[in-house]
């Protein structure tokens, strides 16, 4: 079963990012995207937002999927 982290690291890496590329468009650090991803920190609606954003074309797909997995503030 995957988590909320596990979602954010595979979207990350399909769509060929590193923590430092998506945390300048999401305008966040890559200490705070590694936190996310080994679900050390819940992530906020309005970031899963910003990163359905910055995953594009597969927002649509990473949006559904953080919906199935994440508990959002």
């Amino acid at each position: 079963m995957s988590n909320a982290g596990d979602v954010v690291r595979g979207f990350r890496t399909l769509c060929g990012m590193t923590r430092d590329v998506l945390g300048d468009k999401i305008g966040s650090t890559p200490s705070a995207i590694a936190s996310w991803e080994r679900n050390r920190t819940e992530l906020k609606l309005s970031t899963v937002k910003d990163m359905a954003d910055a995953f594009a074309p597969y927002g649509d797909l990473f949006w559904e999927a953080m919906m199935r997995t994440a508990k959002l503030e």
